[in-house]
């Protein structure tokens, strides 16, 4: 993924995880899930990756259950995006992914 900007990086990531609450099987959730492990549990953005990508909740229901306001929580949201680019197991997943939906 070198040759993508950390903006296009950051869509990829975003549009990988969002698979599950487009798809809803059991293999998209655990592909989700096991992306977010990769995320240390006491990362502040933990809750809102969880309510985001597995739990499907908009981002209203996510910011009511957090208390934080929309900025801060897509703040801590692309703070949690930038951590897990830099887990080569996160990159390799999502260019695999991208390889495959390519021309979806």
């Amino acid at each position: 993924m070198p040759y993508m900007s950390l903006r296009e990086q950051r869509h990829l990531l975003r549009r990988y995880l969002k698979q599950y609450r487009l798809e809803r099987t059991p293999a998209h959730r655990q592909a989700v899930q096991d992306t977010l492990l990769h995320l240390d549990p006491m990362h502040p953005a933990a809750p809102i990756m969880r309510l985001r990508y597995i739990d499907c909740r908009s981002w209203r229901a996510t910011e009511l259950r957090t208390y934080y306001c929309h900025s801060r929580a897509f703040e801590l949201e692309t703070r949690a995006i930038d951590d897990l680019l830099q887990i080569p197991e996160v990159q390799d997943a999502i260019t695999k992914w991208e390889e495959t939906h390519r021309d979806a």
